[in-house]
């Protein structure tokens, strides 16, 4: 089974930010079943999980951070 690590966030436990790895995890969790359930039928199983995407509340979140840079 190839994995590619999709977000930055689906594997590492990040401070303040409950709900995204949560998700995540459940996600790379039925992706993974559905595809061990379906490989034998010759069905592919894939998911998608975007990263971070720098929007004005991101970028706010950022610049609050005791340092942005990192």
């Amino acid at each position: 089974m190839h994995r590619n690590l999709p977000s930055f966030t689906a594997r590492p436990a990040v401070t303040a930010c409950f709900p995204s790895p949560v998700a995540k995890h459940a996600l790379i969790g039925l992706t993974c079943s559905l595809g061990i359930n379906c490989a034998a039928r010759g069905i592919r199983v894939n998911s998608v999980l975007p990263g971070l995407i720098l929007t004005e509340s991101t970028g706010r979140w950022l610049a609050a951070c005791p340092d942005p840079q990192a």
